[in-house]
């Protein structure tokens, strides 16, 4: 393989690893995920169609993204129905682990503890 390929390679696989992580700014340049941008995009539009979507959706890390850009939406005055309160809440108290970035950091979190700082207002 030459060092064109590999280089290639190895940023396809760089690249498809930020995009399967729950975080703000991902790796050593603290690059911002692609699906960071899009749910701060969908929380600008107030696009709760598509957030509600990602809430149910069979990702896992779609689910954390669109239960944490709801709670975001609902604390800034937005309307939630009860079952996206239900899965919301389901979410929050979930032990399925996920991947997560801060930074280079990368590790696992259980939905719990990615989703905690996002607190619920009554």
């Amino acid at each position: 393989m030459s060092i064109i390929t590999s280089t290639i390679v190895l940023i396809f696989l760089y690249t498809v690893q930020l995009n399967a992580q729950y975080g703000h700014a991902c790796g050593f340049a603290g690059t911002t995920l692609p699906i960071r941008e899009e749910v701060e995009t969908l929380i600008h539009e107030k696009n709760q169609l598509q957030l509600t979507e990602w809430l149910y959706s069979n990702d896992k890390l779609k689910q954390v993204y669109g239960a944490e850009a709801l709670i975001r939406l609902h604390n800034a005055g937005t309307g939630l129905s009860k079952n996206q309160l239900r899965k919301i809440i389901e979410l929050k108290n979930s032990e399925i682990e996920i991947m997560t970035c801060s930074g280079c950091i990368m590790s696992t979190q259980t939905m719990k503890s990615a989703l905690f700082k996002y607190r619920l207002k009554e």
